[in-house]
């Protein structure tokens, strides 16, 4: 998913061999770095609108948002059974829920359970992931050491970024240095294509 996009993603929980009581609960909860858009169940037509559904019958789900940062749905009717599934839409309303505005490989979208419903939830490991990729290159970024000695060499470290800073894939090209000063010795070309950043 392109950073800072809005994006629709499914999380699908399948309940553990103890399965989730009822009165326990299940949570989602988007990577709390970098933006993402806080899930809330109750405006469909705001960012971050997530969904939560069963087809396990008699489980009747009870989402509430009210903490901000992420969904717990309280599970009601009777326990989740073994290898039943909740299955989130964090997204589904038409605006979506924007991702990190960085780019970031396996950002993660954290499922906790509270299985017996005492308070006390734990992260479900694996967490699902999901890659966050920069957008087009808009701008070369230039760094180089803040001081040096004359005839010294030095290291500059040129970098293709995205309009949010990250390093971007360049699918082609790089940088030809034209009319160096006297005395500055550079190569005719840096080729970037390929590299992500």
């Amino acid at each position: 998913v392109p950073a800072a996009s809005p994006a629709r993603l499914v999380v699908v929980f399948e309940t553990g061999p103890l399965g989730v009581a009822e009165g326990g609960a299940v949570f989602l909860q988007p990577s709390p770095f970098w933006d993402w858009d806080l899930p809330q169940v109750r405006y469909p037509d705001a960012p971050g609108y997530t969904t939560v559904e069963t087809d396990a019958p008699g489980v009747t789900l009870t989402p509430d948002d009210s903490a901000g940062a992420f969904v717990s749905v309280g599970i009601g009717g009777r326990a989740l059974a073994p290898g039943e599934r909740l299955r989130f839409v964090y997204g589904e309303g038409e605006i979506g829920a924007r991702v990190d505005r960085f780019a970031e490989e396996q950002s993660p979208l954290y499922v906790a359970v509270d299985a017996d419903g005492d308070g006390v939830r734990a992260v479900v490991d694996p967490v699902a992931r999901v890659d966050v990729t920069a957008r087009e290159p808009v701008r070369l970024h230039l760094a180089g050491p803040s001081t040096a000695r004359p005839g010294q060499p030095i290291r500059l470290v040129v970098a293709a970024l995205d309009a949010l800073g990250s390093p971007s894939i360049v699918s082609r090209g790089g940088v030809t240095f034209v009319d160096p000063p006297p005395g500055v010795a550079l190569p005719e070309s840096v080729d970037l294509s390929g590299d992500a950043g």
